[in-house]
């Protein structure tokens, strides 16, 4: 799952609407600039206004294009503050000599830019243009704006979704069948062999069952509370392998309320008991250490001969529900040797 970070969206409508808008708004300027000007003539008022209508649809196209260039430059820089003002500046530069530029051609005789300065008919001109303008910008920003909230919003109500799915996956993999029945059989046995050890089982299976439905529905928990229940776990992995498990535990005190997805430590846990095989004398060995922000499960790789390919469905889980709570990402190292899962830790559960 792709964080909210990369949202596509299709601007051409915005434009559309803001051209066709403008279009429509150029007649009025027009009618402003005519009225004011009571000698203008019905002729003269008419190409005036298609006049204007073909600058305002100029506006519109460069200034919404002059927004994308200048938010694409600063988008990754400090001065990302700067691409809307730098867009409106560099709008009212051009409003000013393509209102010029209209100006020659309809007086079809060259005049300096700071002659054409001194007419007060061309001043009115570029003062309701660069209003125009600043209605243009304001409109296209507006609708932006809107696109935006209503794609995030989109977006957001996805992912609430795929969570949802993810978390419902992550329950149906823990309340395994095939776990419960492992255990129930190791309880059979203990039971007529070690009926002390079996009431401890039978403890230890119930606090196990008893954190799975309770985060159910929860998003974070602390790390305190996931080692905890990946203690009472761990405990049926011993007593179902006895001695060709171990689990080691370097854990920072200062890390312990930092938070995590639930069950994120026990489906790497599953996972490495379901693709290694352990003897006696060759242990699988699973290292807890938390580093820079992250928890770090590691352990040595001892692969079965029947192992089949790995779907990867437990990764894909953890990735997709750290994926809905921050830009953080697991990441994963393996070697000949062991294999590496980092998952990011967060500070609290806001």
């Amino acid at each position: 799952m792709n964080s909210p970070k990369e949202i596509p969206h299709n601007k051409l409508p915005v434009l559309q609407i803001v051209i066709g808008l403008m279009c429509i708004i150029s007649v009025i300027f027009q009618s402003i600039i005519s009225y004011i000007d009571r000698e203008t003539k019905f002729l003269n008022y008419a190409k005036d206004t298609i006049l204007t209508i073909i600058a305002e649809t100029i506006f519109c196209i460069v200034i919404y294009y002059l927004i994308v260039f200048f938010d694409s430059i600063f988008a990754k820089s400090k001065w990302k503050w700067l691409a809307y003002p730098a867009a409106l500046i560099a709008g009212f530069i051009t409003c000013l000599y393509v209102l010029y530029a209209i100006f020659l051609l309809q007086n079809h005789t060259y005049y300096p830019l700071h002659k054409m300065l001194e007419s007060g008919r061309f001043r009115m001109h570029v003062s309701i243009n660069m209003m125009a303008v600043i209605f243009i910008y304001a409109i296209i920003i507006i609708l932006n704006f809107y696109q935006l909230i209503v794609e995030k919003s989109s977006y957001a109500e996805k992912l609430q979704k795929e969570f949802a799915q993810v978390r419902l996956q992550a329950l149906k993999s823990q309340v395994n069948p095939h776990f419960l029945f492992n255990s129930l059989s190791v309880l059979s046995s203990l039971v007529r062999t070690d009926p002390e050890s079996s009431e401890k089982f039978v403890v230890q299976l119930a606090k196990a069952y008893r954190y799975i439905l309770d985060q159910k529905d929860t998003e974070l928990v602390s790390l305190k509370e996931e080692l905890d229940f990946l203690n009472a776990y761990f405990y049926l992995l011993e007593i179902r392998f006895e001695n060709k498990i171990t689990l080691k535990k370097n854990i920072s005190i200062s890390t312990e309320e930092w938070c995590l997805p639930p069950l994120s430590l026990q489906m790497l846990v599953e996972n490495v008991v379901k693709h290694n095989k352990m003897s006696a004398s060759h242990p699988l060995i699973i290292q807890l250490n938390t580093t820079a922000g992250n928890i770090e499960v590691t352990n040595n790789i001892n692969p079965r001969e029947d192992n089949l390919l790995s779907t990867g469905v437990g990764l894909d889980n953890i990735r997709k529900r750290i994926a809905y709570l921050t830009h953080k990402q697991i990441s994963i190292l393996q070697t000949n040797q062991s294999f590496t899962v980092h998952i990011p830790l967060l500070k609290n559960k806001n």
